[in-house]
């Protein structure tokens, strides 16, 4: 709605569901309220001065899970052996940075593939074990988010890897592995969460 336009390049239109196929359940700009019943955490979240100043610069767009379904077939070929997507409505993202942006350092329930579309993405990646290995803290409230950015970090614990996806690449996150994501200005990255088949 205000002017900004995304543009996929052409090679990666196969990854996307026409758009009479695609069902929009949510779109936002990170930084403002969202109307559902996450808001209040949502906007516990983006008080934090460290967390708002990054999350103001990029879009997320949910599909539902039919969407999902119908993409299942054009991305199997890119998947890693023994993984689907899950017919859940945060199955399948697209972050869209209008500036760069990072995300906290951070862990999900489930098992993801994030694709860069075009710009590049990178990723930190860390096993589980890192939090009790190197005595890092949660954020208050939030124990799926760190209070630590390898990024900035001089010399961080040799668990964490550091990977930088261009246009058409992308990484397989495990389940419940701490993940950093730094995104250029104008990039698209697509996440898809999987499950064991």
């Amino acid at each position: 709605g205000d002017g900004s336009r995304c543009v996929f390049k052409r090679r990666h239109r196969s990854l996307l569901a026409r758009p009479q196929e695609v069902k929009l359940l949510s779109l936002h700009r990170s930084g403002s309220p969202v109307a559902n019943p996450l808001s209040q955490q949502w906007r516990n979240i983006t008080a934090d001065p460290s967390i708002a100043c990054t999350l103001g610069a990029y879009m997320k767009v949910y599909f539902g899970g039919d969407a999902a379904a119908q993409l299942q077939e054009r991305v199997r070929a890119r998947l890693p052996t023994g993984l689907k997507l899950r017919g859940h409505r945060r199955s399948l993202m697209f972050f869209v940075s209008v500036s760069e942006s990072n995300s906290t350092a951070h862990f999900d329930q489930t098992p993801s593939v994030l694709i860069c579309l075009c710009g590049t993405r990178t990723v930190w990646l860390a096993p589980p074990q890192v939090k009790e290995r190197c005595g890092l803290s949660s954020r208050a409230g939030y124990p799926h988010m760190l209070r630590f950015d390898p990024s900035v970090c001089r010399n961080p614990h040799p668990a964490w890897k550091c990977v930088v996806l261009r246009a058409g690449q992308g990484v397989f996150i495990p389940k419940r592995w701490w993940h950093l994501v730094i995104a250029s200005e104008g990039s698209i990255g697509m996440s898809l969460e999987v499950t064991d088949v």
